[in-house]
This record gives C-alpha cells, structure tokens and sequence, in this order.
C-alpha cells in the first residue's frame, strides 16, 4: 500500500499462487484489470483508495468476468469516497466467494 497507483491493469497473469494482495492506500478509483486475479487469493485490500458509486459500477466488468475463488476471498472496500454497500459489484463479488469489507 501506500503508493500513487491510480490504475491496476497488469499485462501478465499474476501467479497462481498469490494469495494475498494490498493495493490500499492509493489513488484507484476504478478496480478493472482485464486480466482475471488468480482464484488463490484470500486477500484483496482496496481500502483508502478513491473509488466512487461511478468507480464500482465501472468494475462491474472485471468482477463479473473474475471467476470465483477458492477459498473465501475477504475483499476490503473501507475508507474509499463512498461505500460499496448495496452496489452491484458488492452483489456480484459476493458470487464470487468473496466476503466484502466496507
């Protein structure tokens, strides 16, 4: 965390066994890699970042092609401009074996 990453596209598949990854404390304010995270993650930390009702709707595409995890994936929304509670990208991430965090 605690970088000035504005925007998370990596060009390559990240490993298959990364379970965890913190990209809090940022400047993201829309969370659409097009590449899919590898389903081994527990950990996905997108708190203090600067995403808005318009940065989760612009999401909605990566979490909808994202396959389910694994195992249970916590997903950390807090301290973000405002609250996933109630969006459709915190109703689909919830199919997606994710508890979120807000």
């Amino acid at each position: 965390g605690a970088n000035q990453i504005v925007e998370f596209n990596p060009t390559i598949a990240l490993p298959s066994s990364l379970t965890e990854l913190y990209l809090y404390d940022n400047q993201i304010i829309t969370f659409n890699p097009t590449i899919a995270l590898p389903s081994s993650l527990t950990i996905l930390d997108l708190g203090v970042n600067q995403m808005t009702l318009a940065g989760y709707t612009a999401s909605e595409a990566w979490a909808s092609a994202q396959p389910s995890f694994t195992n249970s994936c916590n997903v950390y929304f807090y301290s973000n401009i405002d609250s996933i509670s109630g969006t459709n990208l915190e109703a689909i991430l919830i199919t997606k074996n994710c508890n979120i965090i807000a």
